[in-house]
């Protein structure tokens, strides 16, 4: 009874770990997948698409704020005569998200409304709500464009940018920045870009390995989901330190099988 017990626990352990890695191993993968490495082999260099196209409309020149968005407040003062250097000093520099209410939440000042407002006249708003608490203060405010890094990257996840639209160069130089950047162990022949509904995005399938796409005519929009994967190499090494892992598991599980076998349990 117990044997049989103990066989079902280690079949469990088994599915599950099975069903873990499998459900990794698919993150990110899209039906156009095959179809884009295939034409991106022909084409041999550039960029190919597949999917809806998503309709991706300019940035107003003076963008009204909204529910959800982002926002970088710079608030700085008059330096004291006494001090050397620039007539300003930088106090506070904030991230701000503008909740569904349109109030805006700034840790030293309060609540306040800004949603459905043009940019310009919030930055007026919040210069003389600040002006209340700092003598002589002035705000600059710069509205932020989310764009999303995901796959083997140190720096996974939401980065905040000024920019609705960035170049190749750009979006390198930010993944650049990251101390623990290693460009030898990632893939840039197949740098996958997810856009849109993620329902049924457009993917793009983009080798950048070749010089003249750094200076070519694809561009990142706001909302944009960048994926990166590891060489080919990197995914072996990956892949044998989990089949290691996996076999240690296994021993350490067939370990605890045979003492509960030795002592008739």
């Amino acid at each position: 009874m117990w044997r049989s017990f103990y066989w079902s626990l280690g079949g469990i352990v088994f599915l599950g770990v099975m069903s873990g890695c499998v459900s990794k191993s698919q993150l990110f993968r899209t039906p156009y997948d095959k179809d884009l490495r295939r034409a991106l082999r022909k084409q041999k260099q550039g960029w190919v698409t597949a999917g809806p196209s998503a309709n991706i409309a300019p940035a107003p020149t003076t963008p009204v704020l909204m529910a959800g968005q982002f926002l970088r407040m710079v608030l700085e003062t008059p330096r004291p005569i006494v001090e050397e250097g620039s007539f300003w000093q930088v106090v506070h520099v904030d991230t701000l998200r503008i909740l569904e209410d349109s109030l805006v939440y700034i840790p030293w000042l309060g609540s306040i409304r800004v949603g459905g407002v043009p940019l310009d006249s919030a930055q007026k708003l919040l210069e003389g709500v600040a002006q209340r608490v700092f003598t002589g203060a002035r705000v600059r405010l710069y509205p932020l464009y989310p764009y999303y890094i995901f796959g083997y990257t140190s720096l996974p996840g939401r980065i905040f940018l000024e920019k609705s639209r960035i170049s190749l160069v750009e979006i390198l130089s930010v993944l650049a920045a990251n101390p623990s950047f290693s460009a030898l162990d990632l893939d840039f022949s197949k740098v996958k870009v997810l856009r849109g509904d993620l329902g049924n995005p457009q993917v793009f399938l983009i080798d950048i390995r070749d010089a003249y796409m750094m200076d070519g005519d694809f561009y990142f929009y706001a909302g944009d989901i960048l994926v990166i994967e590891p060489r080919q190499m990197v995914r072996l090494r990956l892949e044998a330190q989990n089949y290691l892992a996996f076999i240690g598991m296994t021993q350490v599980l067939n370990l605890l099988l045979l003492v509960a076998f030795r002592l008739g349990l």
